[in-house]
């Protein structure tokens, strides 16, 4: 490899990849050192509504990759939780996956925090870098620095 070659593979190695979420947002930016230079998308999910299920009956969850059994006492808020984390984890793999950014900084409430990690591919916690487990998708630019790279 060239000189010039490896001056170019290099050029990327301090982009980080900041997702900021919640249950119905992705907000993607892009960060070199303690700085956010862009934000890349802001994505309003469309969220599968469950229906409560009877008493005595399961939810069948047609979307799982596995046909998901869910115990029929489970909250439809936490379905709509789990699904939620996988929508915005396919979104940051997607992101990722265009080789620009070597590292991701999440931000989450708690509760979908948990559900994201849950359902994090080993690849994709590998690149995980700082979790702050704090709802930050309506705060503006600044705040979100400050948050994020407060020592």
């Amino acid at each position: 490899v060239s000189k010039l070659m490896e001056g170019c593979m290099n050029t990327n190695l301090g982009k980080k990849l900041i997702a900021i979420v919640d249950k119905q947002h992705v907000r993607l930016m892009e960060a070199e050192g303690i700085k956010i230079t862009k934000q890349i998308e802001n994505i309003d999910l469309d969220l599968v509504k469950h229906k409560t299920p009877s008493k005595h009956q399961g939810s069948y969850h047609k979307n799982s990759e596995m046909g998901g059994f869910y115990d029929p006492h489970t909250d439809h808020r936490e379905l709509e939780g789990r699904d939620s984390a996988k929508n915005i984890l396919q979104h940051i793999e997607h992101t990722l996956s265009e080789g620009k950014y070597n590292s991701v900084i999440l931000a989450s409430s708690p509760k979908i925090l948990g559900y994201l990690r849950q359902s994090m591919k080993a690849t994709l916690k590998q690149k995980i870098v700082r979790e702050i487990d704090k709802d930050l998708i309506h705060s503006d630019l600044a705040s979100i620095e400050k948050k994020i790279f407060a020592a």
